[in-house]
C-alpha cells in the first residue's frame, strides 16, 4: 500500500489491541478506523484515510473466502453428499481461492488506492487559504504500486491459513467444553458465524455474532444447549486470548522501542 514502513510489531500490537477495545466498542468501527488512529500514534506518516483505505481493502478480500465456503456448505450440505466428497471440495474451494488471490488482490489494491488519492486531490482543492499556527508535516507522495503476483499468492496463502486456523479454534473449543461436533459440521457453520461477526457494529459484534452462530448452528443439527454453551466458551475465550496478546505485544513494542533508543 506504499505506506511508512514500521516495525512487524508495531502492526501486530495495534492489530491485537483493536480487537480487544472492539470487545466495549464497535467491531466495524474500530477495525476501519481504529487501527488506522494506533499505526499513526505510532509514527506512521500516511494520513487517517490511507489506514481506512487499507482497512477496506482487507474487509472486502476477507469476505471472499468466507462467501465462496458459504456456498460450499449450502452445496454439500444441503446435498447431503458423502465425507470423501465433501473432503475434495473442501480442499478444492481453498485451493481455488488461493488462485483467485493471485489475479485479484493487484486490481483491487490498485483501485482502492486511485479512490484514495482521488478524495486526497478534493480534499487539497477545499482546504482554506489562511494558513494554521502549526503545519502539519505534508504527507509523503504517493507512488503507484505494483503488486507482485508472488506477494499476491502469499497474502492469499496467510488469509486462507488464518481461516482455517480460526476454524480449527472454534473446533477445538467445542470439543473442549463437551459438544459433540464433527468437521464437517464446524466448516458448514463458521461462514455464517465469521460473517455474522464481520457486520458487527454492536461492542464486540455481541448480539450479531450470536445470531449468525445460532442460525448456523441450527442449520447443522446442535442443540440449543450446545449452541449457547458454545457461543458462551467461544466469546470469553476470545476475548481473554486478544487481552493477553495485547498485553505480551505492549511489553514487546515498549522493549523494542527502548533498544532503538539506546541504539541513537
Amino acid at each position: 500500500m506504499g505506506g511508512t514502513p514500521l516495525p512487524y510489531v508495531v502492526y501486530f500490537h495495534s492489530l491485537v489491541l483493536t480487537r480487544v477495545l472492539g470487545q466495549v466498542s464497535s467491531t466495524l468501527v474500530m477495525d476501519l478506523v481504529g487501527r488506522g488512529v494506533a499505526l499513526r500514534s505510532a509514527g506512521s506518516q500516511r494520513d487517517l484515510g490511507h489506514a481506512v483505505t487499507q482497512a477496506i481493502i482487507e474487509r472486502v478480500f476477507d469476505i471472499v473466502l468466507p462467501l465462496m465456503m458459504l456456498a460450499w456448505a449450502i452445496l454439500a450440505w444441503q446435498g447431503k453428499v458423502d465425507a470423501a466428497t465433501a473432503t475434495a471440495s473442501f480442499t478444492l474451494v481453498c485451493i481455488l481461492f488461493a488462485a483467485m488471490s493471485v489475479v485479484m488482490l493487484a486490481p483491487l489494491t490498485a483501485l482502492a488506492l486511485r479512490i484514495y488519492a482521488a478524495l486526497r486531490r478534493f480534499r487539497a482543492r477545499r482546504k482554506p487559504t489562511t494558513i494554521p499556527a502549526t503545519v502539519p508535516p505534508p504527507e509523503p507522495a504517493l507512488e503507484p504500486i505494483v503488486l507482485p503476483r508472488g506477494l499476491a499468492l502469499r497474502i492469499g496463502l496467510l488469509s486462507l491459513a488464518r481461516y482455517l486456523t480460526v476454524l480449527g479454534q472454534f473446533w477445538t473449543i467445542a470439543v473442549g467444553v463437551g459438544i459433540s461436533i464433527t468437521f464437517f459440521q464446524i466448516a458448514a457453520a463458521t461462514p455464517l458465524g465469521q460473517l455474522a461477526g464481520m457486520a458487527g457494529f454492536t461492542p464486540g459484534a455481541l448480539g450479531i455474532q450470536e445470531a449468525g452462530w445460532l442460525g448456523a448452528f441450527t442449520w447443522v443439527g446442535l442443540d440449543a444447549v450446545s449452541i449457547g454453551l458454545f457461543v458462551l466458551s467461544q466469546r470469553l475465550i476470545s476475548t481473554l486470548y486478544f487481552s493477553i496478546l495485547s498485553l505480551l505485544s505492549w511489553l514487546l513494542l515498549r522493549r523494542t522501542r527502548a533498544a532503538t533508543e539506546r541504539n541513537r
